[in-house]
């Protein structure tokens, strides 16, 4: 009879006609695909049954759409004593309605999609023909929305039609957890409500909510759920009641917070850190996740692609002058931005930009490898002593010409004219250097001979770079317009020694990782590189899953080692003070441990940490449509 559908979904009113009271009448409506969706019954005895089927019951038809806004609809009515109806949908959130004037709800329903489905209604009959009559909700007021409306006349003669009685809508409270309690996270709580149904009706379910996001679903009374390992955050706790009529009710709000963890203490001074404890995959615990910008920050394409397939850009590093984070945009601008970190990781915010995407180098990335004609990437990302220092590679260097690879800056982006570098750091090739970069713990600095280590794995030619994560030990204060800073070597593999044999898949190398991160977590011993690593045995050709190599992951020529995912690299400090002390050689160093860091990715752009607040900022390749996603991890110190 009327269909609303200019926004994503659609609202329709349908009618039917029966000459003569029915019973135990059943509505069903077939779709032409799997949908969320509601139906909402409502029948009328006095209404107009002239016209073919019933159609004279129906007079003005009115609607209402938007991108976002509070849904509205008007018509002129046609009859006196006539019914205005309305039906919506909000494709946004799952979202109580706020009603207008005079109006009352029908039927609320919420699924688990993120959705909302309501019908709604005038309180009473609009007395005079003539009357222009708006349904109207005043909240949300930010969300797409559909809406259609219609009126219902009344029979000749008769006073009104009269409407089914609408259903008495059940009621619901939190009960647990006081608003106002605080837990420490990984938090475990329960979550309980009271409901009561009403009009005769009975309690189908009460389901449970964080904000927006559903938490659980009990069905039978007392209505409670286990919710465990909760992020550090402030959450919005409500219940929403469903009864076996469809009315819902929606709870007040109860408030919680849950705190991070206090960080673990760094050895008092003085002592050895030596005996510090390991970092497990058990200390990693998952906080929740912040989007970057959407927007694309002075620059072309923004952070689409960021960090993909060693095209880069890379370079990310945690600033603790502004709690933010620098992260690198587009692999074809090679740009950097400065991130504010959230206060809050509740239902995923996005950062504010502190400053736009920029070109760090200010031209001077090319000047790594001036003769060489293939791309330029901005890999490792460092902030000490107040400068920002980045270390850039070439991405296919077959002539091996690359020298340098290091520049430092300082911490204004915008500032100009004040780019030192490239310089070298220590005597390999730059490709053991220039991918990722980490702060040493100020209580391991002395025993590895300086403040700040940088790395790099594999590249396009494996020839010439570490199989394996590589740290080499280095004063970034150095970096002042020299040639080449001094750096020791203390943890790679060179071309003939690797970490294990690529041939044959393993836990730990292939020749399709990608290692982009570095962290060594103050109060440990523990040094931990991250990025994706391959568990197949080496391939080489097309991939996808009929080309030489199967790879459903990866359908282009090169390297494969399907399958993939997101791996920690943990070697134990103590191993690689012992290469410097002559005891071993950097190639036979072995990890203490590996693990997959997060089975819902593969691809890690970069790493930040936080070392006050025991924090890991990991930047999750293509995780927000074509942008990254910033995934934050506690680090629990055993």
């Amino acid at each position: 009879m009327r269909r609303t559908n200019a926004q994503v979904g659609t609202a329709e009113i349908w009618r039917a006609f029966a000459a003569s009271r029915l019973s135990n009448v059943s509505v069903t409506a077939t779709i032409s695909s799997a949908q969320a969706g509601s139906i909402t019954v409502v029948t009328f005895t006095g209404a107009d049954p002239s016209g073919t089927n019933g159609s004279g019951a129906i007079g003005a038809t009115g609607s209402g759409n938007a991108k976002a806004g509070a849904p509205t609809a008007s018509l002129t009515t046609t009859r006196n004593n006539s019914w205005v109806f309305g039906v919506g949908n909000d494709w946004d959130h799952p979202a109580s309605r706020t009603l207008g004037p005079n109006q009352a709800m029908v039927h609320e329903y919420m699924p688990s999609v993120g959705d909302t489905y309501w019908a709604q209604r005038m309180t009473s009959v609009t007395a005079t023909s003539g009357t222009r009559v708006t349904i109207n909700d005043t909240a949300p007021s930010g969300d797409r929305y559909n809406l259609t409306i219609c009126e219902v006349l009344p029979a000749s003669g008769a006073t009104s039609p009269t409407p089914t009685p609408t259903p008495v809508a059940p009621t619901v409270t939190v009960t647990s957890p006081a608003s106002g309690t605080t837990y420490t996270s990984p938090a475990s709580m329960t979550v309980a409500a009271s409901a009561t149904a009403n009009g005769g009706a009975m309690i189908a379910k009460v389901d449970f909510f964080a904000g927006t996001s559903a938490i659980g679903s009990d069905t039978t009374a007392p209505y409670s759920i286990a919710w465990s390992g909760v992020a550090a955050g402030t959450y919005s706790l409500t219940a929403v009641v469903t009864d076996n009529l469809g009315a819902t009710t929606r709870s007040a709000p109860v408030t919680v917070t849950v705190n991070a963890p206090a960080p673990a203490p760094p050895p008092p001074p003085g002592t050895t850190p030596s005996t510090a404890p390991l970092v497990q995959q058990a200390s990693l615990q998952y906080l929740g996740s912040f989007a970057v910008p959407g927007t694309t920050l002075g620059s072309t394409y923004g952070f689409n692609a960021a960090g993909t397939g060693g095209l880069g850009t890379y370079a990310m590093a945690f600033n603790p002058a502004r709690k933010s984070i620098f992260l690198g945009g587009h692999p074809y601008e090679q740009r950097v931005a400065e991130l504010a970190i959230p206060a809050s990781l509740t239902d995923t915010p996005t950062a504010t930009a502190l400053q736009n995407l920029i070109d760090p180098l200010e031209g001077k990335l090319n000047s790594i490898n001036p003769t060489d004609p293939n791309s330029k990437v901005i890999g490792s990302a460092l902030v000490y002593n107040n400068q920002l220092f980045i270390g850039a590679f070439s991405y296919y260097d077959g002539a091996a010409t690359q020298t340098r690879s290091e520049f430092s800056r300082p911490l204004d982006l915008s500032s100009q004219g004040k780019v030192v570098g490239p310089v070298k750091i220590g005597d390999r090739y730059p490709g053991w250097v220039d991918k990722y970069a980490a702060l040493i713990p100020p209580e391991w600095q002395a025993a590895f001979g300086g403040p700040a280590l940088a790395g790099g794995t594999l590249g396009a030619i494996n020839s010439l770079q570490s199989w394996g994560p590589s740290a080499t030990v280095f004063d970034p204060a150095q970096v002042n317009g020299v040639t080449t800073v001094a750096g020791a070597t203390l943890l790679g593999y060179p071309y003939g020694t690797p970490l294990a044999d690529t041939a044959t898949g393993n836990q730990y190398l292939s020749q399709a990782d990608f290692i982009t991160g570095m962290v060594f977590p103050a109060g440990t011993r523990s040094v931990l590189f991250f990025g994706r690593h391959g568990l197949g045995s080496y391939c080489y050709g097309t991939g996808g899953t009929a080309g030489d190599c199967y790879d459903p992951d990866d359908g282009s020529k090169g390297i494969h080692s399907y399958p993939y995912r997101s791996q920690v690299w943990a070697y134990d400090a103590n191993d690689l003070v012992a290469v410097k002390a002559g005891q071993k050689q950097s190639y036979q160093v072995m990890p203490y441990a590996v693990w997959q860091l997060d089975a819902s990715f593969q691809d890690v752009q970069g790493v930040a940490y936080d070392s006050a607040a025991q924090r890991l900022y990991v930047s999750q390749v293509y995780a927000d449509n074509t942008k990254p996603l910033i995934r934050v991890y506690q680090i629990v110190v055993p």
